[in-house]
Order: structure tokens, then sequence, then C-alpha cells
């Protein structure tokens, strides 16, 4: 294991370590997640909503954090929104993909939002 010595007084030797570590980070691959149900691909859910369904969210806004449900109800409401599937076999598991789908949606808009301000 490394350390810094007199790392309070050593911050050249701090930041070069976060850099390598970014480095790495971000020369990795993504790991890869099968799912046990075909799922959306993410280009498709990223797609523009149609114009009536954006007209019926803001003529009806969206439940705010202080809505009190389960997670998993959270997770439900979230994944019917966003047209993600929660198959009924193996109920557990399906609803940790459906998760696990909606954040990798979120972090493509990210990566999508990101591109788009550095041009």
């Amino acid at each position: 294991m490394h350390a810094i010595a007199n790392a309070q007084k050593n911050t050249r030797e701090i930041a070069l370590w976060v850099e390598n570590v970014e480095k790495i980070q971000q020369n990795r691959s993504a790991p890869s997640v099968v799912y046990t149900h075909k799922m959306p691909d993410i280009d498709s859910l990223m797609q523009a909503w149609d114009g009536d369904f954006e007209r019926v969210l803001d003529e009806n806004p969206l439940p705010d954090v202080e809505l009190d449900l389960p997670i998993e109800d959270m997770v439900r409401y979230a994944c019917a929104l966003l047209d993600i599937p929660i198959h009924e076999q193996n109920k557990d598991r399906s609803l940790i993909e459906s998760t696990h789908l909606i954040f990798s949606l979120y972090s493509a808009f990210q990566t999508h939002f990101q591109a788009q301000r550095n041009v």
C-alpha cells in the first residue's frame, strides 16, 4: 500500500496521485451487465418524448422528493415514466436490473449533455 509522507505538506504528490487515478478510471472499460430479460437499448430510451406526453407532464408536474413512497414503488413509478420494463419473473432481480438501466440512462444523458456543452 502506498502512503504519502507528510501529505499536508506534499500537495504536488497528492495532485499527481489524483491525476493518475483519474487516468486509470478513464481508461477502464465499463463493466458489462447481462440482463436476464430483454431490455430497451439506451439510444431508444434517449429519444424525445411525444409532444402530447410533454404537454401532460407540463400540466401534471412530477411528484417532488417529499413523496412518501417505498423505494420499490418509486422505482416502479420511474420505470413506468421512462418506459423501462420490470419483468414479472424474478421480480426482485428484475427491479434491480431496471434500476440499473435507469442509472445507465442517466449516465448516457450526462455524457450527451456534457459533450454538447463542450462543442
